[in-house]
């Protein structure tokens, strides 16, 4: 919300320096997010309030004319294009020194230094200025022509300059939405007199008018709608006054007509809207909710197909506008309309929120109505416009034409007990001090003399339910440095030892000590980003072992929970896999290094249950792309299938888990031979391998990349309640390697499980430490070199006995699975 302080002037005298006021403005809890300074750069004694005395042709160019200005110290002649000028005119005039924004420029706003010129052979000494040259707007096709009684020779920063302060409000605080809440608010800090404008005696003659019917189908959806009517319009530029304000509160003047909506709506928060009268069909009009597949045409060109969530205004035919969001474009006001149905209405928050938010159609008319407004203030927003239509000769007005009000709005009232201020804040305020900070509050009190204070809270202050918002209210307008600061009292109150988060951390603590860089995404997705997980496949692409790791980790085909209240426009449901927005992420940052990238995410998967709530899954997701940094001497190194399996290994070691296995699966997402699921006896505890080219491309990953994915909860049941103590080996261990040429399709984990079974108690580990594919292998086999570990806990092996036991396991491999030594 912007505050210029020439309009907050109009309703409280405040002259204290504009930074004093912001801080307090701040104290008191209203957030000032920027101090502006409209004119700041024009100098005092270079840019002025000029007249034009006399236009003569310029000798050498028809399109240019010689205008002499009167800027009160002098005359000059300045060359200027502008069509718009006459004699009598005032404007703004620089003369050489000043400083402007280059209006014709390359650049968005450059300054530029006005220096002495000669245009066509013509001296030019100074400029009259385009709103644009002087950053008022963005016009500079014509000179910026001053109200008749701008006072001539009058430094321009003096007559048109100003301050704006622009706040950043809170939803609580809807009041301070308008010039006249930020004024109270202003007149209580500074106890300063508060002057409202009067929309002065009610203009109701309603003789000319047929009866009008306002059908509000559910309080629910719109507690208050209130119609007024204008006639016999004039559409015309607003007046200057109107003008100045609307630009430095950040509206764009356009006409009389629209401007005095805008000016109305800034000023006492209510929006308000126009509808062409002769384009309404009967004497009829009303909010209803839209009805599903209903669609309407928007005053931007869009159709908008609707749904129950929406609220509509109709007429006797169908669907005129969406309510508090955007009118229709069949009752849209033109040039041409004679009559207006002006509409002052209360509609329910959160679905205009709703709305809004789903069609991307945010304005200061639906942030407003987002933010609970009182509906209080309808009838007063339409006799002010009325009075303004009138004012300025806009147009002829029946201020209300016709009121339905079935959401009665009854007024707060708080039994507030004194001793509540010094509970709260620790200061024993007078009840003179509480009774007049109250009031300066604007709030009614009723004061018998007793513990309590009866308080009756305004419509137009919703926050304000209970005695600890009225304790606030005194803070404020006493001001909070009146309060001394003291220490808390109190104990400190014990942690309660939560087991599941601390595990959930140490996974964390395992992933960030691998490498990963931990990531948060939104929980939200879009059917479209679920559907690239299946790389453009179909269900006959996945196996019964994918099929199970789709059931449990990547569930893209069952329809998501739809969303009610989206946050954002493109995602519309609650997601039911993960790694969308993880393989997104990585899309997003492998375009901008090429070094490695390695990110997980612990966060929840949310599966439908019918008119259950969904069930709600944690799931571990780790992503890496092609590149591994510090992998051993040679730095960097590409990512192999081991890498993602070593993680897993590296993840259910830490937690006790030593009873898994790990089997090939099919699914789109991954690539077919490079990837594996784990299992525990019957319980599924991951999936890993290297994405496919097909998912990548759908995710705009230009390298491979490579996933893992681990159930948490299962995960947790599993893990051993304490690491079991293994003390560290007396004697010296053997390392022997051996390796093996095997079929191309075998799985290592079976030789490495025939290793163990071969090498009886001698063998302590076994380790796949290389794979070889290549001329020295036969086609359609391939090369595993394993380390094998040889230890026995009594004493030192020998080497013959080291040598008889690696001999029993080559023969026993080359019996079970016809291996082959590779040399």
């Amino acid at each position: 919300m912007r505050v210029p302080l020439l309009w907050l002037r109009d309703y409280v005298d405040i002259q204290v320096p504009v930074a004093e006021l912001a801080h307090r403005l701040g104290d008191a809890g209203i957030e000032v997010e920027a101090v502006e300074s409209i004119g700041a750069g024009w100098d005092r004694d270079k840019v002025f309030v000029g007249k034009i005395v006399s236009v003569d042709p310029h000798p050498n160019a028809d399109r240019l004319t010689l205008p002499t200005v009167d800027f009160g110290v002098e005359q000059r002649q300045v060359v200027t294009g502008a069509p718009n000028i006459k004699v009598g005119d005032n404007v703004p005039f620089a003369i050489e020194g000043a400083t402007l924004i280059d209006a014709h420029g390359d650049g968005d706003g450059d300054p530029m230094v006005l220096k002495p010129a000669k245009i066509r052979g013509v001296a030019s000494s100074g400029m009259v200025c385009s709103a644009r040259e002087l950053g008022l707007g963005d016009d500079h096709e014509g000179i910026l022509i001053l109200p008749p009684d701008a006072p001539v020779g009058t430094p321009l920063i003096d007559y048109l300059g100003g301050d704006v302060i622009e706040l950043d409000l809170k939803p609580n605080r809807s009041d301070c939405l308008s010039m006249i809440g930020v004024a109270r608010i202003v007149a209580g800090l500074f106890n300063l007199p508060l002057t409202l404008p009067d929309p002065g005696s009610p203009r109701d003659d309603r003789s000319v008018l047929p009866d009008l019917k306002i059908d509000i189908r559910d309080p629910d959806l719109c507690s208050r709608y209130s119609a007024g009517y204008l006639h016999d319009l004039t559409l015309a530029p607003s007046p200057h006054w109107m003008q100045r304000r609307l630009e430095a509160a950040g509206q764009r003047p356009i006409n009389n007509l629209v401007d005095i909506t805008n000016f109305v709506m800034l000023e006492t928060g209510q929006p308000l809207h126009a509808f062409d009268r002769q384009k309404l069909r009967g004497d009829l009009i009303g909010v209803r909710p839209a009805e599903a597949g209903e669609t309407l045409h928007t005053l931007d060109g869009q159709d908008r197909k609707l749904t129950s969530a929406d609220t509509v205004i109709f007429d006797a035919e169908g669907p005129i506008g969406l309510a508090g969001v955007m009118g229709g474009l069949d009752s849209e006001v033109t040039d041409s309309t004679t009559d207006i149905l002006l509409e002052a209405a209360n509609f329910n928050q959160t679905r205009i929120r709703n709305t809004s938010r789903a069609m991307g159609l945010r304005s200061e008319a639906s942030r407003r109505f987002e933010q609970r407004l009182s509906p209080e203030t309808t009838v007063f927003a339409l006799r002010r416009s009325a009075q303004l239509a009138e004012e300025i000769g806009a147009a002829k007005a029946v201020d209300l034409w016709e009121d339905a009000y079935p959401g009665h709005m009854e007024p707060v009232e708080i039994n507030f007990p004194l001793a509540e201020v010094p509970r709260l804040l620790g200061v024993d305020f007078s009840r003179t001090q509480i009774v007049d900070a109250l009031r300066r509050a604007y709030l009614d009190v009723t004061d018998d003399g007793g513990p309590t204070l009866q308080v009756k809270v305004p419509h137009w202050r919703a926050d304000i339910t209970m005695d600890a918002n009225l304790v606030e209210e005194v803070a404020v307008m006493i001001g909070y440095d009146s309060i001394p600061s003291t220490l808390p009292r109190g104990g400190v109150v014990g942690s309660v030892f939560n087991e599941i988060d601390h595990r959930e951390d140490l996974i964390k603590d395992i992933l960030a000590a691998a490498g990963y860089q931990e990531v948060i995404t939104y929980t939200t997705t879009s059917p479209d980003r679920l559907q690239r997980l299946l790389g453009g496949s179909g269900a006959n692409s996945i196996d019964d072992q994918g099929g199970l790791v789709a059931s449990r980790f990547l569930p893209v085909e069952l329809p998501p929970l739809k969303l009610v209240n989206r946050l954002r426009a493109e995602e519309d449901s609650l997601r039911t896999a993960t790694l969308g927005h993880l393989l997104e992420t990585l899309a997003a940052n492998v375009r901008f290094t090429d070094r490695d990238l390695s990110l997980f995410e612990l966060d929840k998967l949310f599966i439908p249950a019918g008119a259950d709530l969904p069930e709600e899954r944690r799931l571990l997701t780790a992503v890496t792309g092609q590149y591994l940094s510090n992998a051993g001497w040679d730095g960097q190194r590409e990512t192999t299938f081991f890498d993602l399996k070593g993680l897993a290994a590296l993840l259910f070691d830490r937690f006790g888990i030593d009873e898994i296995e790990a089997a090939p699966f099919r699914h789109p997402t991954f690539q077919t031979g490079r990837c594996a699921m784990v299992t525990a006896g019957e319980t599924l505890l991951a999936a890993f391998g290297e994405i496919s080219p097909t998912t990548r491309a759908l995710f705009d990953i230009d390298q491979t990349a490579w996933a893992l994915l681990v159930d948490v909860e299962a995960l947790l049941r599993l893990a051993a309640d304490a690491p079991a103590f293994h003390p560290l080996p007396r004697y010296p261990a053997v390392v022997q390697d051996v390796s093996i040429v095997v079929d191309l399709e075998s799985e290592s984990a079976a030789f490495t499980e025939a290793i163990l079974s071969a090498g009886g108690g001698m063998v302590e580990s076994v380790r796949l430490v290389d794979e070889y594919r290549g001329d020295q292998v036969p086609t359609g086999k391939r090369g595993l070199t394993y380390s094998i570990v040889y230890r026995n806990p009594d004493r030192t092996l020998t080497d013959d006995e080291v040598a008889a036991q690696h001999a029993k396991i080559v023969r026993a491999l080359e019996a079970r699975f016809h291996t082959t030594l590779r040399t």
